[in-house]
């Protein structure tokens, strides 16, 4: 590869990993769950959290597994589902399929979400 290609592709994943960053930490304040109404708790994000992170983190995933979490403190529960494995700008992505259930919502909330690991290690939501 040449040395101006080389160049050019490092600039790239650069840039990637910066907007990744960028868009993971505005999800810190606007959590595509907490749009939706659904009133989760700091325990009920991070019960969501650890549960996911078992499906995103691993060294080996398999499309189709699920992790349930729920809090019986504030009565919201959710099911997430693997049904993804993908790469994007050389990084290994995740899409999850999330399902929640919550008090403050008639209906559940579904929504998909992807996660990609960074240059660094860490895993970012991808908008």
């Amino acid at each position: 590869m040449s040395r101006t290609r080389t160049r050019s592709v490092v600039t790239g994943m650069l840039v990637a990993a910066a907007l990744l960053a960028s868009a993971a930490e505005a999800a810190a304040q606007v959590s595509p769950f907490r749009r939706a109404g659904l009133n989760l708790s700091k325990e009920d994000l991070a019960l969501l959290e650890a549960a996911g992170s078992k499906l995103y983190a691993s060294d080996a995933p398999k499309v189709g597994a699920i992790e349930n979490w729920s809090n019986a403190k504030s009565g919201n529960a959710g099911t997430i589902v693997l049904i993804a494995v993908y790469s994007w700008n050389n990084m290994p992505c995740r899409r999850m399929s999330h399902q929640i259930t919550s008090a403050a919502r008639k209906d559940p909330y579904s929504v998909q979400i992807d996660r990609c690991r960074t240059p660094a290690g860490e895993w970012k939501i991808r908008y």
